[in-house]
């Protein structure tokens, strides 16, 4: 149960509670990351998202995956679009290298629109799978650095850059315990890789 923003009344609301359920004694605050709250004396009573550009382009891919949608984007697998992810990331090193030249930053800003676009459709087609969510992919992320920061999120002390850097290697071999195998896919990978920036340079007419 999602609760909404009632803007006629200025408070938040459960979605399947009738209006005005709340009174209007309540205070909206914002919580920051594209969230509002609403307090009364007891503290935070519900939090709801605004307009968060986030979830408004996983619902574009969504919609686009939909039967309502394209059928280009509705055909596309996690194999398919190996291309496409290989060629956003090369345009986003472009992006930078035109910022680094330039001083212009238009370019980056809208390349990594673009390779955000691919991470959204990879995370949609997994939830269509039953694999994870965008969700889960920003969570692990998060989980992860706060994880290998202990220095910074967990209170611990570093005497050095060495101790520091140690400790971020062993915290990563932990996290890779059991999944070593990983290792050879990722030697492939690279080789898929080389394959795939050679046949993206021939679609951009640079070979």
């Amino acid at each position: 149960m999602h609760p909404v923003f009632d803007e006629s009344e200025n408070i938040i609301r459960p979605a399947n509670y009738p209006e005005g359920a709340y009174g209007k004694g309540y205070t909206v605050i914002d919580l920051g990351f594209s969230r509002i709250g609403v307090i009364n004396i007891l503290g935070v009573v519900y939090t709801e998202p605004l307009d968060c550009p986030f979830k408004t382009a996983d619902t574009i891919v969504e919609k686009l995956r939909s039967e309502s949608g394209c059928s280009w984007d509705r055909a596309q697998t996690h194999s398919s679009l190996k291309p496409e992810c290989i060629e956003e990331a090369a345009e986003v090193i472009s992006g930078i290298n035109i910022l680094e030249e330039t001083g212009d930053a238009e370019n980056l800003k809208e390349e990594l629109g673009d390779l955000l676009l691919q991470v959204m459709f990879h995370a949609v087609i997994a939830e269509e799978e039953g694999l994870f969510t965008f969700d889960d992919v920003a969570k692990g992320v998060s989980d992860k650095m706060v994880r290998r920061h202990p220095h910074v999120f967990g209170g611990v002390t570093f005497s050095s850059e060495e101790e520091l850097h140690a400790a971020w290697k062993e915290i990563k071999q932990r996290e890779k315990e059991g999944r070593e195998w990983q290792t050879d896919y990722l030697r492939d990978a690279f080789t898929e890789a080389g394959g795939l920036v050679e046949r993206a340079k021939m679609r951009k007419g640079f070979a």
